[in-house]
């Protein structure tokens, strides 16, 4: 991951803290199903309900494809670099 991705990330993640949407989308929930592609990860947290938010992509002009979910019960966090079909947690204070 480049230091630029990782800019987007803590941007998105301050963002988040701060109850501070920067898309329209940003926040809504996330339904954590396979209907998002065959081949989607679901979040095996055993927990949710989740939202979602936008981890912006530099030179383009939609949403991309990179989100950070977020677990409303526990405060997980997981980043999804390729819309949903993998995930990484994150600790939502730096990288875990």
């Amino acid at each position: 991951m480049t230091p630029k991705e990782m800019r987007e990330i803590q941007n998105t993640k301050d963002n988040i803290k701060l109850n501070r949407p920067a898309t329209s989308r940003d926040g809504i929930p996330f339904r954590n199903s396979h209907e998002i592609s065959p081949d989607s990860q679901r979040l095996d947290t055993g927990s949710g309900p989740y939202t979602e938010w936008t981890v912006k992509t530099p030179g383009i002009s939609n949403r991309g494809s990179r989100r950070l979910v977020v677990d409303k019960r526990t405060g997980k966090a997981y980043y999804s670099h390729d819309h949903y079909n993998s995930f990484i947690e994150i600790d939502l204070g730096g990288w875990k």
